[in-house]
């Protein structure tokens, strides 16, 4: 393993678990951005008069800049994905435009503020981190999938180049809309294996950062078991959950059963979060893993 990639290699040699870093949002806001992307994003010049009125990086909003393989004619494309709020979901709703270069910043603004225009996405969208300023992680290995990715072209998925989404450590990472779910340590097998459902649960679950319509990371943690359990039926179904302390209730309708898993998550090892290129000493910031104590089976069936 070079110094470039120390962070993931570090990583991997903790076996920090993936899960539970996703983050989450109410709405992602996808820009046709063209490259070179700056570190942060948000001095790009397209992308500059948006910060200086809205965060694009908040709970309530996430504003990725995205290049495609091919550009967009006549302006910029503008896809804005966006889940109801409240203890409930079941994906998000897309739509997408394309707006001129004098208009985005108003555009963008809105999409933030939660209103969506245009036409329904179509298909699906895979965002893959690819952005080298921020990290050499992403920049080798998420380019390296984003290309494999392309060559796949599997049919009804969109593959996108995205700026930094987080979790470099986690090299190569993908996000999957309209579903909302981030991957982690991820080739191309895997991933066309993940996006056609047909790879196994319990080896996907070791590759899932967290479900982004789940703002709690202990639901996260709760729901990447139940998905290990139950397979692919629980992660395409609507979820409602509850978190009362340590305790994290999730129930969905999975193959016409209506199901409930209950757990309690405790915090585990306090793990450091390397920078590439420097040695793990280096780092100045921790995160703590989380870990899922006695998952309960079903609850309920029909």
């Amino acid at each position: 393993m070079t110094d470039d990639l120390r962070c993931v290699a570090h990583t991997t040699a903790l076996a920090e678990d993936p899960a539970a870093s996703a983050g989450s949002a109410e709405t992602y806001v996808l820009v046709e951005t063209p490259l070179p992307w700056p570190k942060p994003i948000d001095a790009h010049e397209l992308l500059a008069p948006v910060a200086e009125q809205r965060p694009i990086l908040s709970p309530t909003a996430r504003v990725f800049a995205v290049g495609a393989e091919r550009p967009t004619t006549g302006g910029h494309r503008l896809v804005t994905y966006r889940r109801d709020p409240g203890h409930a979901f079941g994906g998000f709703v897309g739509r997408e435009s394309v707006v001129a270069t004098g208009e985005l910043t108003d555009a963008v603004i809105a999409a933030i503020d939660g209103e969506l225009v245009g036409t329904p996405t179509a298909g699906r969208d895979l965002l893959i981190c690819t952005q080298g300023s921020h990290d050499r992680c992403c920049g080798q290995l998420g380019t390296r999938l984003h290309q494999q990715m392309l060559d796949e072209r599997i049919d009804g998925i969109r593959v996108w180049r995205t700026s930094h989404t987080g979790g470099h450590r986690f090299a190569p990472t993908a996000l999957s809309f309209p579903d909302g779910h981030a991957w982690a340590h991820l080739d191309a097998r895997l991933l066309g294996d993940i996006l056609a459902t047909r790879a196994d649960p319990t080896e996907a679950a070791r590759h899932l950062r967290g479900c982004l319509g789940l703002p709690e990371r202990a639901a996260q943690m709760v729901d990447r078991d139940a998905f290990a359990r139950y397979g692919w039926p629980w992660i395409e179904a609507t979820r409602e959950w509850v978190v009362d302390g340590e305790r994290v209730s999730i129930r969905a309708t999975v193959g016409g059963r209506d199901i409930a898993v209950s757990a309690v998550v405790t915090p585990g090892r306090t793990v450091p979060v390397p920078v590439c290129g420097e040695p793990i000493e280096a780092a100045t910031k921790t995160t703590v893993e989380l870990v899922v104590d006695d998952l309960d089976n079903e609850l309920s069936r029909r």
